[in-house]
């Protein structure tokens, strides 16, 4: 957003309504129903309010020059204004809790020791309650240390979280402790990590968490999550990814003391003559905050796979931002995980879809199209590509700022195998049946149209009166050919599978044996439709007095 001489002009993102922005920090984006917040234009300070959920208000702010700190005032409908929090110099966030769902609040940000003009805001809670789950267990050993005045570090054993401390942040001798657990957020990546600070520290901490070599391809959707005391989830802004290090970074502030951004009047009392013995004590998390959906598939040559790119939200979970970043991201309760796509084209975003570097993708790596509204159809190549799989991804920059958020998908590309088994009923009065079971797979360069098979067929004996017989009475199936026709809808096949061949008839009737030689009437050419979406081949039909039935299903 512009700026003069430390005032906000009024711009027209911050439009009234319940949905805020769906802005990631790093260049997000998600619906045609994305807004900026709810509040009317930005006033001095860089001050945004917005209705977080059916209880609560995320309000965030630029730091006010000469403040020695701020007092937050709320008034619902025409009442007055009421203080609700006293908040120190170095704040600049605040979480209102307990309000009432689809309300209206009027929001007044005082700064104190300065002349600076108060700034008001409206934000409309919804009727989402936040998630919950339970906390998460501990799963490994805790790295502990005392940490001296001067500030330092503390570090897990396998190094997915590590803690950094200011000089002056805490007491010298402070004990401080990373403990793994289990992520029990939704969507959650990973293990998470206890956060125990046995003061309250006087200055944010910085907390680095490391995500695996398998989440590189959704670096830029990965989300930093603190849970409360009761249960629900607090999105945290993310200030840095590292890629190259696989690290996520995030300011964890000392009003997180009280159990969430709202537990600053904890914080400052901590700094005063007689400070209170209070502990910081944090369950942070990653999860998976925005994803191309799916995140994996496996498609055979010449198909096709809708993606789609979603943000797991349902009104303003997850890291909502002013997209020219001097005002930064507000602390957010996580709402239902519901998904909203991402729109193609946004005002003020540039949105591809590129195949690897190629936007648009290639006939040898498959080519990738964007639908009207959301999401993008990858058709695979004729041949196997290589490399394999193959990376297809949605890439949304904010043109003013120039931050990026890229959501990969990895698709294999593969030939399809069939697998059939088909079962042959002699006609009445002769005591055998046939048998036929095997794997058919793609011809080379038919682009999964021609197939051939690798099984065996069979002649057994119905038990009777005599016995009967054969020699050899297995042979191997021969090609054959199995040929689908994807120009129709549904898909049409013909079968040519198995054959007629020669064995030896051994009968034992009555004492008496009976020798010859025999034509077994193996082979079916059929034709019908294939079913169960392109997966399933089924069906009966009497040829050469045998009544086949046989069963096909198709995988890659």
């Amino acid at each position: 957003m512009e700026t003069t001489n430390k005032r906000w002009r009024p711009k027209a993102w911050l439009a009234s309504g319940a949905l805020a922005l769906l802005t990631a920090c790093g260049g997000g984006g998600g619906t045609g129903n994305e807004q900026a917040g709810d509040g009317g234009a930005a006033p001095a300070g860089g001050f945004l309010a917005v209705g977080s959920s059916a209880r609560t208000a995320s309000l965030h702010w630029t730091p006010v020059p000469g403040a020695t700190g701020y007092t937050v005032e709320r008034r619902a409908a025409a009442g007055a204004f009421v203080p609700v929090a006293t908040l120190a110099a170095d704040a600049d966030s605040y979480l209102d809790d307990a309000l009432a769902p689809n309300t209206a609040y009027t929001y007044r940000l005082v700064p104190t020791g300065t002349s600076a003009r108060a700034a008001e805001q409206v934000a409309t809670t919804s009727a989402d309650l936040p998630v919950t789950s339970p906390a998460g267990a501990a799963s490994g050993a805790a790295a502990e240390a005392a940490v001296p005045a001067t500030g330092g570090s503390v570090e897990t054993a396998g190094g997915q979280a590590r803690l950094l401390l200011a000089g002056g942040a805490v007491p010298a001798g402070t004990a401080v402790s990373l403990q793994p657990i289990t992520n029990t957020a939704p969507g959650g990546q990973g293990a998470g990590v206890r956060v125990h600070v046995a003061a309250v520290p006087a200055r944010p901490l910085t907390l680095v968490l490391r995500y695996d070599a398998a989440l590189d391809g959704q670096a830029d959707g990965l989300g930093v999550a603190v849970q409360r005391p009761d249960g629900s989830w607090l999105a945290a802004p993310v200030s840095s990814v590292d890629k190259a290090a696989r690290t996520l970074t995030v300011q964890l502030p000392p009003a997180l003391a009280g159990g969430g951004v709202a537990g600053v009047q904890a914080a400052a009392a901590s700094r005063s003559a007689t400070p209170a013995r209070v502990s910081l004590d944090l369950d942070v998390v990653t999860y998976l905050d925005f994803y191309l959906s799916p995140r994996q598939a496996t498609v055979r040559t010449g198909a096709t796979q809708l993606l789609v790119p979603h943000a797991r939200t349902l009104v303003a979970t997850g890291r909502v931002c002013v997209p020219d970043a001097t005002i930064g991201c507000l602390w957010m309760p996580i709402l239902d995980t519901r998904e909203v796509p991402f729109e193609n084209s946004k005002a003020g975003y540039a949105r591809r879809w590129v195949v690897f570097a190629e936007e648009g993708g290639t006939a040898a790596l498959g080519t990738v199209t964007p639908r009207s509204g959301s999401g993008a159809v990858y058709r695979a190549p004729a041949q196997l590509p290589t490399p394999n799989p193959v990376l297809v991804s949605f890439v949304s920059t904010h043109e003013r700022s120039g931050r990026t958020l890229t959501l990969t998908a990895s698709i294999r590309v593969g030939e399809p195998v069939w697998t059939g088994i088909f079962a042959g009923a002699a006609a009445p009065g002769l005591p055998y049946r046939l048998a036929m079971q095997g794997v058919w797979t793609a011809v080379e360069g038919s682009n999964g149209t021609l197939f051939h098979a690798n099984g065996t067929q069979a002649i057994h004996e119905v038990p009777a009166g005599c016995r009967w017989q054969w020699t050899p009475d297995t042979v191997a199936l021969p090609p054959g050919a199995l040929t689908i026709d994807h120009g129709v809808d549904p898909p049409r096949y013909t079968l040519d599978v198995g054959s007629d061949w020669g064995t030896v008839n051994k009968v034992t009737c009555n004492g008496q044996v009976i020798e010859s030689h025999v034509t077994v009437p193996g082979r079916l050419q059929v034709q019908g439709t294939v079913g169960a979406n392109g997966t399933r081949i089924e069906g009966e039909a009497e040829v050469n007095g045998v009544r086949w039935s046989w069963s096909m299903t198709s995988a890659l």
